[in-house]
This record gives structure tokens, C-alpha cells and sequence, in this order.
């Protein structure tokens, strides 16, 4: 298998792949209402998730890594090229998300997703038509983090969640106290107002992962924004919970978009595709946990992540 933009030489401007994409938006922006032609109600409901999905192409590639990852290997000046065409941008955008799939895979990695795409478990979100729902996603995250549902891959996912954090050895030790004593909590739709003073609150966190001495809240996002500064909210929550406690925040997107709140570290879908696909390579794996991470992989690839893991396989 070997490294990933080989094919393709970049363009050292993100702005002119801005640039088309943009027009696309405008462009169907500009289209006539379907009802005054008479067209079928799904054809709006088509349009309205393209330009869903193009505004997220957008802010992706306004991402510091992506658009380091398109100013990379230029060589020159002559490089330099006074325009794109639609084919030669969706292959530089391709070639982009790809490399993001490889940094945080690697060779090994990248074989052994492969390894779970092949392996016989169904796609249970595709089957019933929640690829990209961010409930049904929660839901599936959850379970994994739960080392009562998955005594192998949860504690290698929490730990690879929370080195990520500020003290994160201080983290590491108080989950695994927590795994090891059997007193870690996973909920999901936790809601605020009932655990604070102002039961008027209906924030709810998407999942909360909890111990005796620690508190991490993690939001998901997959193709709606953050709205209302909900993790501002969360994280006032959470400040109000005991001295001494450890607290965090993950903003989980498809991108690693940044929340309204500093405090919550973002987390890109690819990154939790990584730390999974590491989980996966456990020995120790019961053949439930195999069959949820081999499903999920194929929901991601027919979802979320689904450009970045066609072009891994060359299609």
C-alpha cells in the first residue's frame, strides 16, 4: 500500500478550490422553486442537502489541516496554475482528505480498517437508514465507550480520547481507577437542568463519561453546527461540579471544527476512526466488539467518512 498523493501534485492555493465549490453553492443557491414547476417534493429536500453537504466541504478546508494538507509538495512556481477544472479540484480535494485518513492511520492502521470492511458483520446504521444521524452515532459511540459493553475496545478508546486532554496523565489514571473499580458511568442525553440548580435548562450533553473524581462531556456534531453556544452551557456545568474534580470537554465533527468553547478539544471523525481502528487490532476482542466496530466502520465509510475511505481503497 503505498503513501497516499502520489497521483496527484497540489495546487499551493487552497482559495481557487474555495473559489469552485463555491460558485456550486451560488449556482444551486440560484435554482428555480421546485413548486413552480410542479417537481417532486424530494427534489428539495436533494438540493438542500447538497448545499448542506458543500458548506461542510467549505469550512473543512478552511481548517488549518486541510489546508496545510492542500499546500503540500509544492515545488515551485511552476507549479502554479491560473485555474482548476472540476475534475482535477475534486481529485486535489480527494487527495487532501486522504492524506488526513493516512496521518492518523498509518500503513498498519490503514490495513486493518481495510480488514473491517471486509469482515462479515452487516452495516446496521445503513440498514436502517441512520449513516449520518447524529443520535444513532451517539448511541453507537456510547456503547463503545462502555467498558460493561465492551470490555476491550472502551478503556483503549477512553485513553486515547483523554491523552488528548490537558493533564492527561492525571486523566488516564482516574479512568482506569474507574474501569478497575467498576465505578465508570456512560450516559447518553444527559440533560443539564437536572443536575444543576435551574431546572428550566434543557441543554442535553450527547454523552458524558464519569467517575468518582472526574466529569467528560463530549458533543457531536455531524452535519448541523453548535448552536446557542451549547458547549459554553456544558461547560458551566461542569465547573460547578466539585474541587478536585477533573473536567473536560471533546467537540466531536466530521472536520475537528472548533466549539464556542476553548475548553472542549475538538476531535475529528477521522481521529475517532483511528483510535478505533487501533482498538481493533486487540487480540482480546469479543466477537460483539469486532461485529459493532466492523458495522460502525462500514457506516462511516458509507457516511461520514465516506470520500476519505473510497479513495484508501483506489475507488
Amino acid at each position: 500500500m503505498g503513501s497516499p498523493g502520489s497521483r496527484v501534485r497540489l495546487t499551493p492555493d487552497a482559495t481557487e478550490l474555495g473559489r469552485a465549490l463555491a460558485a456550486m453553492r451560488e449556482a444551486l443557491s440560484r435554482s428555480p422553486q421546485p413548486q413552480s414547476y410542479g417537481a417532486p417534493q424530494i427534489l428539495t429536500a436533494d438540493l438542500k442537502d447538497l448545499l448542506r453537504r458543500l458548506a461542510t466541504t467549505l469550512r473543512a478546508i478552511g481548517s488549518s489541516d486541510l489546508r496545510r494538507l492542500l499546500t503540500a509538495e509544492v515545488r515551485g512556481p511552476e507549479d502554479r496554475m491560473p485555474g482548476l477544472r472540476l475534475s482535477e479540484t475534486l481529485n486535489r480535494l480527494r487527495d487532501a482528505l486522504l492524506r488526513d485518513l493516512w496521518r492518523h492511520l498509518g500503513e498498519d492502521g490503514a490495513r486493518a480498517l481495510v480488514a473491517l470492511l471486509e469482515d462479515p458483520a452487516p452495516d446496521f446504521l445503513t440498514l436502517l437508514g441512520s449513516e449520518e444521524n447524529e443520535n444513532a452515532h451517539s448511541r453507537v459511540i456510547r456503547w463503545l465507550l462502555d467498558p460493561g459493553e465492551a470490555p476491550t475496545v472502551a478503556p483503549a478508546l477512553l485513553y486515547a480520547i483523554v491523552s488528548q486532554m490537558p493533564a492527561s496523565p492525571s486523566w488516564v489514571d482516574r479512568v482506569e481507577a474507574a474501569i478497575r473499580n467498576k465505578h465508570l458511568s456512560v450516559r447518553r442525553e444527559v440533560l443539564v437542568g437536572k443536575e444543576t440548580a435551574d431546572p428550566s435548562a434543557e441543554d442535553r450533553i450527547d454523552v458524558v463519561v464519569s467517575g468518582a473524581d472526574f466529569c467528560l462531556a463530549i458533543e457531536n456534531k455531524i452535519w448541523t453546527k453548535e448552536h446557542d453556544d451549547q458547549t459554553t452551557t456544558y461547560w458551566h456545568w461542569l465547573k460547578r461540579l466539585p474541587t478536585g474534580f477533573l473536567r473536560g470537554g471533546v467537540f466531536l465533527t466530521p472536520e475537528g471544527l472548533t466549539a464556542s468553547c476553548k475548553e472542549f478539544r475538538p476531535l475529528s471523525y477521522v481521529q475517532l476512526l483511528g483510535m478505533l481502528v487501533q482498538a481493533s487490532r486487540r487480540s482480546t476482542l469479543r466477537p460483539a466488539e469486532r461485529a459493532v466496530l466492523a458495522g460502525y466502520a462500514k457506516a462511516l465509510a458509507n457516511g461520514v467518512l465516506g470520500r476519505q475511505i473510497r479513495a484508501l481503497r483506489g475507488r
